[in-house]
């Protein structure tokens, strides 16, 4: 019971820092769509830095902008 508890305590800080890393400072998402293209293709694996605009607000020209669909538009 001990050991199992003294694990959750250890995974406890690695999940929060994964939060906190994913949501203000960098994340990944895939390209879907052609809108895009031939800059982003499709598929594409794109990292999004959340930190440059959250804190710094920082865009500067030909800075792609990633927006989330709502869900009910």
């Amino acid at each position: 019971m001990f050991k199992n508890l003294l694990t959750y305590l250890r995974v406890i800080p690695v999940i929060t820092t994964y939060y906190v890393i994913e949501k203000n400072v960098i994340s990944a998402s895939n390209a879907d769509g052609v809108s895009m293209e031939p800059t982003i293709r499709s598929g594409d694996i794109v990292v999004i830095d959340r930190f440059t605009y959250k804190y710094l607000n920082r865009l500067r020209k030909d800075d792609i902008v990633v927006a989330i669909q709502p869900v009910n538009p």
